[in-house]
């Protein structure tokens, strides 16, 4: 382990140039394409409803591959099976009897645990970007690596997040839609509307603790001295940043649409890169073939996809959400179980030099 972590420094990258900026910036050509559509023009458009369809099977699409990804990663790794043998089969029975019975029986439960599965669906995907860019603090070193530093990572995501959800709440009731739009017109209204007074206070209080956090960030960030060059994490920072404000330009439908996106494709590549990294320590683990070499995790991602647009066909709302659900907290939980940085065995891996070659 020590010799892994000494080699560390030969590069800044988490892989190499291109799958680094991938990562961080691949989202793009789908918010380029959003930019094109009527999803982020009038509502009343009668175009705007197909086009909102179409983006969000996109989203989807990429998510229902990305989501099934945890499931090899659990299942097909005898170290990950040893460590959690109770997740093996508690974890499924419990989410399904709290899934399960309530969206068949008694509605308002279920909108209880969907709204803390859409929660955790927020703290799974921010702290996914907060987890990468420690990655790249840990490669660096020279202070970026410390716990203290890491303290000040969230806070500065979760602050950047809070204030930016206030400006949604006052300012952006026109981007309100789909059946959340009764909830957020309510807040909207009882915010902006009915206590001006307090959506000042909470945009001033949010906007203040963002202000501080990036002051307590930024200093601590000229104050190390990473043994690697900073680009490749600040551009990794860049583009978190600049998805949230996808969110203020065009409010949260849009915003969830592109940070899904941005969080699956993300999710995909940093697999193969853990995966491949994994194969040159001589691990043998079938997670580790399959995704970390570029064939076999291209066709498991081409067979999730058919069976997507397969299961489009066949699927009834109802039985969707269903599935949706209980894979999505399945998926938040096997991957807080997977993906610790703190872990040698997965910190190791990810500051080592370089992606090995292709076989």
């Amino acid at each position: 382990m020590p010799v892994a972590e000494s080699t560390a420094h030969a590069s800044a990258w988490l892989a190499n140039a291109p799958i680094d900026l991938t990562m961080a910036f691949g989202w793009l050509p789908f918010y380029g394409w959003l930019l094109t559509t009527p999803v982020v023009g009038d509502t009343a458009d009668a175009a705007f409803l197909p086009a909102l369809k179409l983006a969000a099977v996109v989203a989807l699409s990429v998510n229902f591959v990305h989501r099934h990804f945890v499931y090899f990663l659990f299942f097909g790794d005898q170290q990950q099976r040893a460590l959690h043998p109770r997740a093996l089969w508690m974890a499924p029975l419990i989410v399904i009897a709290l899934v399960l019975p309530t969206r068949l029986w008694w509605p308002l439960g279920f909108s209880v645990v969907f709204g803390a599965f859409a929660a955790w669906n927020v703290w799974h995907t921010l702290m996914q970007r907060h987890g990468i860019a420690r990655a790249y603090a840990v490669k660096g070193g020279g202070g970026l690596d410390e716990r203290a530093h890491g303290r000040r990572d969230v806070r500065l995501l979760w602050a950047l997040a809070g204030c930016i959800a206030a400006y949604a709440i006052v300012f952006q009731q026109e981007t309100f839609y789909g059946r959340a739009q009764p909830a957020l017109t309510r807040v909207h209204a009882m915010v902006a509307q009915e206590h001006p007074a307090t959506a000042c206070v909470l945009l001033v209080a949010t906007g203040l603790a963002a202000a501080v956090m990036a002051y307590g960030w930024l200093r601590a960030e000229a104050q190390a001295r990473p043994c690697v060059a900073r680009a490749p994490r600040l551009l990794f920072w860049a583009s978190t940043v600049c998805l949230l404000g996808v969110f203020i330009g065009h409010g949260p439908v849009v915003g969830f649409l592109v940070f899904g996106f941005a969080h699956s494709l993300e999710y995909i590549l940093f697999v193969y890169l853990f995966s491949r990294r994994r194969l040159a320590r001589g691990e043998t683990a079938p997670s580790a073939r399959t995704f970390g070499n570029a064939i076999p995790l291209v066709a498991v991602s081409a067979v999730l996809f058919l069976l997507f647009v397969a299961a489009r066909q066949v699927w009834t709302l109802p039985l969707f959400v269903i599935y949706y659900s209980t894979t999505s907290a399945l998926h938040y939980f096997y991957d807080g179980l997977i993906w610790k940085m703190r872990r040698p065995e997965v910190r190791a891996p990810l500051v080592a030099c370089a992606l090995p070659p292709q076989p």
